[in-house]
């Protein structure tokens, strides 16, 4: 019967041969095919449209031979389509199992970007900041105040890099908790999600009250010449107070993230940069505050980004941010997950930072020359950060389906990392190298900006692959070989800086130390990977 009445029920329409029935025609397939009207990239297949308001979703194997498409009808009655009825034999069963649902799979490298590009919304906020600021105090204020900027930037920068396995162990804690099917799935995520935040804000309070209090003794602390000290005190101050936001804020959005929610992070990125660009050119260009001006700018950019993410992210979604102790078992979960990235991370942090510590010791016109080129550079680096984070998400899920697998997403990942290398590179070195007055007024900077293009260009080169191997060992469980390279660096990098200022060998000569500590992280992880014998992934 070609009238089809179902009260809110779901017929299932059978293409293909089967004893006692008899299916639609390999014609009447070609024809519902021939017509795609949306393409997901959910859980579900490949969306079609029938005739008038019908739909067919998802394909589904129910038995061997047997495919079968659900057929909803936007109404009570509705007669089907005569091209789909064969014989007006229509097969009507119970609908099979969620976990036989034939996914037409998203191509690798559609999953890596769907990943990374929020991702990188999270990794870029501070950075972003940073750069901000720079390109604004280079354009508006006294070389003075770019020089007393750069001091400054090192100790938020080695704040917001030291501190960035939090939302790493957010991300990884929430996916787990939706990953686990144990039927609470939220209750676990905000468990992970406050310990984060609890760990992030009492970290962000202690920092900020250090850095408010004492603020001559930290940029001290950075090697920072007498002359800049003055200047640079008023700026950490007030960038002091916007630490708990910034360290939370990141947790948040990481949090959000393991929820597979894209939207809101984005939002609040885009609020604070908004809030910060806007601020930069009031308080700065308009009102003359100079350097404070803009440490007041990113103050309140980044609390109203905060705030958003607290409102729209935790207030109306499923999972809030509330207040728990945490079980004992948990927090040895949490730290046996923070424990290895943690250590990674502040080895690595520590060569950048001494990196930005010896350029603060030259001549007030190096240490201006070298802060907007390095604050393009720092904003490139983190943009490879979401390949980094990638590698680590996609890698363990394809380790035990055998070698070919892990190859070939590897080789994806490099291909990727090297054409994203290659792009923000020739970023750097345009800007340093053709377009320096892009990045500051003064004339004099311009000569020493030309000498970083090169090591800017090739480090950043080098550092997308770097990223990738980095999170194939991480992956691989290999995070204690990583903590003793980044240790083995940074005292390469501090002789050899030493090296360098006590010859005067000036601001190239420290970038170059900067490109040759990546190339030697890439030797590094190449000859680890290619050393383990038993790993599943081969060179």
């Amino acid at each position: 019967n070609s009238e089809f009445s179902p009260t809110k029920a779901m017929g299932l329409l059978w293409l293909g041969p089967s004893p006692g029935t008899t299916g639609v025609s390999l014609g009447a397939q070609a024809a519902l095919f021939r017509q795609p009207r949306h393409f997901g990239h959910s859980r579900q297949a490949h969306y079609f449209s029938g005739e008038a308001s019908n739909t067919v979703s998802p394909v589904r194997r129910h038995a061997p031979g047997r495919i079968w498409l659900r057929w909803h009808h936007k109404t009570r009655s509705r007669t089907m389509p005569p091209s789909l009825i064969s014989d007006g034999h229509v097969l009507l069963e119970a609908p099979p199992a969620e976990s036989e649902v034939l996914s037409v799979p998203t191509p690798m490298w559609r999953q890596i970007l769907a990943f990374a590009l929020p991702v990188s919304a999270l990794t870029l906020a501070d950075p972003l900041m940073g750069l901000v600021d720079a390109l604004c105090v280079g354009q508006s204020c006294s070389s003075l105040e770019l020089a007393a900027l750069g001091p400054n930037l090192t100790i938020f920068n080695l704040v917001a890099y030291g501190f960035i396995f939090l939302p790493n162990v957010a991300t990884l804690l929430t996916s787990e908790a939706f990953g686990s099917n144990t039927g609470n799935a939220e209750s676990q995520a905000e468990q992970a999600i406050w310990g984060c935040f609890l760990v992030a804000l009492l970290a962000g309070l202690a920092v900020a009250a250090l850095l408010f209090c004492r603020p001559q003794a930290s940029l001290r602390a950075t090697g920072a010449i007498p002359e800049l000290l003055e200047p640079a005190s008023g700026y950490c101050r007030l960038r002091a107070l916007a630490v708990p936001g910034a360290l939370t804020s990141s947790v948040l959005q990481a949090g959000l993230l393991g929820q597979q929610e894209v939207s809101t992070p984005l939002k609040a990125i885009l609020a604070s940069l908004l809030v910060n660009i806007v601020g930069d050119l009031l308080l700065v260009k308009c009102f003359g505050l100079g350097l404070e001006g803009t440490a007041l700018a990113t103050l309140l950019g980044t609390w109203v980004g905060t705030l958003l993410l607290l409102s729209e992210g935790y207030c109306r979604g499923p999972v809030k941010l509330k207040a728990s102790r945490g079980s004992k078992a948990f927090w040895r979960s949490f730290a046996a997950t923070a424990a290895p990235i943690a250590i990674f991370a502040i080895f690595n942090n520590a060569t950048f930072a001494l990196i930005q510590a010896a350029a603060t010791k030259l001549d007030v016109i190096s240490c201006a020359a070298h802060q907007p080129v390095w604050a393009i550079w720092s904003v490139t680096l983190m943009a490879t950060f979401p390949l980094h984070q990638a590698t680590q998400v996609f890698l363990p899920r394809l380790l035990g389906k055998g070698t070919r697998e892990s190859v070939d997403l590897l080789k994806l990942l490099l291909k990727m990392a090297l054409l994203l290398g290659l792009v923000l590179g020739a970023v750097n070195a345009v800007l340093a190298g053709v377009f320096p007055g892009a990045l500051a007024q003064d004339a004099a900077l311009w000569t020493r900006m030309h000498s970083l293009a090169v090591p800017a260009f090739v480090s950043i080169v080098v550092a997308g692959s770097v990223q990738v191997l980095d999170g194939v060992l991480l992956a691989k469980k290999s995070s204690g070989f990583l903590a003793l390279c980044q240790a083995i660096n940074l005292g390469i990098a501090f002789v050899c800086l030493r090296h360098f200022l006590s010859a005067g060998v000036g601001l190239a000569g420290i970038w170059a130390v900067l490109a040759a500590i990546f190339m030697l992280r890439l030797v590094q992880d190449v000859t680890r990977l290619r050393s383990m014998s038993r790993s599943s992934l081969a060179f």
